[in-house]
């Protein structure tokens, strides 16, 4: 199925995307197209598991101490938003920097006012994560008016480029690398359904990290003509009950169903999770799920059922913005490749006995060694 087939979704509604041709008859035939697909397929997805990370950057300058810098973050209601965050707080005392935590409560409005705070309070830096520079563009044109460096993490940026830098992945841009985690969720779906995978597809609309993973997740699905996609798009402020109530109703009008997904944990922890077992269904459904938070991953090691993510060491993230600040700071140029790359787990690869995604490097010490100059 190709991403044309989605046709055009209406937002909070549920449509059944088939992919070509129906049922077939009972009878010998030749093999389908989706079990003719598997082989490169799995291929793929045994390099997924693979992953592609690589070692965070090795050489750098010292930290830059005593600097004000400000952290805005899309929502910090959001599983993925607040460990970055974290990860931008633990980077930030290391380096010696007051950090001030923004929290966006994934309104863009309030964000163009934090944005502003920032710069009153004589900002040395910002970094943005998740917040994309369409929707506070006049901020930016503020800060960099007032040649306060600004991180893109997880961002897109305008047309006319406003950020001083985004970070950027194994797989390139951010949007690149968010295609890729979808894409390759979508391929670990159809090889575990053998072609016939029936999912529950959360879209999160707004943001460009979410509606490019959705791409690829779709994408992931292009060579499986037996699989089918019921697409329930929904908004960050839907996050809860109110997108609970949604996929209640589309667990109850798809009563084939067998997989839910979604770009991140956030929604399935908060929403899918309690919707399945409002519906009795808590053992029918495999989960495609994000970040590999601590409540996930206890999942995908205890539940009945398979269920999988992308691996992402987010806090890696909130260093390497941080570091690509300091570098700016020091007058020295930021890195293209912070190392994040693509892996994915499920139940027999990369989960952990306990606790949340473990990224293969340890980037808290490799960071700590070049800003303190051990390296």
């Amino acid at each position: 199925m190709t991403r044309a087939g989605l046709g055009v979704l209406l937002a909070v509604t549920l449509i059944a995307v088939s992919a070509c041709g129906g049922n077939s008859d009972s009878g010998d035939k030749a093999p389908s197209q989706s079990a003719s697909k598997l082989g490169p397929l799995k291929a793929e997805l045994e390099q997924a598991f693979k992953g592609t990370y690589e070692a965070p950057p090795s050489t750098g300058p010292k930290a830059q101490r005593g600097k004000n810098v400000w952290w805005m973050s899309i929502g910090q209601a959001g599983s993925v938003p607040a460990a970055g965050a974290r990860g931008g707080v633990e980077a930030g005392k290391l380096l010696g920097w007051d950090v001030t935590v923004f929290d966006g409560q994934y309104d863009t409005n309030r964000i163009q006012g934090g944005i502003r705070q920032a710069l009153a309070a004589g900002a040395d830096g910002i970094v943005m994560y998740a917040v994309d520079c369409a929707p506070v563009q006049a901020a930016l044109e503020s800060a960099k008016r007032a040649k306060v460096p600004v991180i893109g993490i997880e961002s897109a940026d305008c047309e006319k480029p406003l950020f001083t830098h985004r970070v950027g992945y194994v797989e390139g841009t951010f949007e690149d690398w968010t295609f890729a985690l979808g894409r390759a969720l979508g391929i670990w779906t159809v090889v575990k359904s053998s072609g016939k995978a029936k999912t529950i597809s959360l879209s999160e609309k707004g943001l460009v990290a979410t509606e490019r993973y959705q791409e690829g997740y779709v994408d992931g699905h292009e060579d499986c003509a037996d699989c089918e996609l019921t697409v329930l798009e929904y908004t960050a402020a839907d996050l809860g009950p109110r997108l609970q109530a949604k996929v209640q109703q589309a667990i109850l009008q798809n009563p084939k169903a067998d997989f839910i997904e979604a770009s991140y944990d956030g929604p399935i922890m908060l929403s899918v999770v309690p919707a399945m077992r409002a519906t009795g269904s808590a053992d029918r459904f495999s989960l495609v799920g994000g970040e590999g938070s601590p409540p996930f991953m206890k999942l995908v090691r205890e539940d009945k059922k398979e269920h999988s993510g992308y691996g992402t060491a987010i806090e890696w993230e909130g260093y390497a913005g941080m570091d690509s600040l300091n570098r700016i700071l020091a007058g020295e140029k930021p890195v293209d490749n912070s190392g994040v790359g693509v892996q994915i787990y499920d139940r027999t690869h990369n989960t952990p006995p306990t606790g949340p995604y473990a990224a293969p490097f340890d980037f808290r010490a490799a960071y700590g060694a070049v800003w303190s100059g051990t390296q």
